[in-house]
């Protein structure tokens, strides 16, 4: 199993992807590949001092992005989304 180049996944503010590719055609390699997705995807959990960390760097690079694309950044979108 590896993880492709130059990035193994891909954000934004509304989900996580994240890509990996194999080789194998065995089921079950195949199997045990899809058991770690699903586990990620079903018991997975986050510490909420991680999720404020995540959410402050989105907020910051949101708001980067709205600045340099307007001369004044809209305060009632960016007060709702980062508090």
């Amino acid at each position: 199993m590896t993880l492709p180049e130059p990035s193994a996944g891909s954000a934004s503010w509304r989900e996580s992807n994240d890509y990996l590719s194999t080789r194998t055609t065995a089921p079950t390699d195949l199997d045990v590949l899809l058991t770690l997705f699903s586990d990620s995807a079903t018991r997975m959990t986050f510490r909420a001092a991680a999720g404020d960390t995540s959410r402050g760097r989105s907020c910051g690079e949101w708001r980067t992005r709205i600045a340099a694309t307007r001369s004044k950044p809209t305060t009632s979108l960016q007060s709702c989304l980062c508090r």
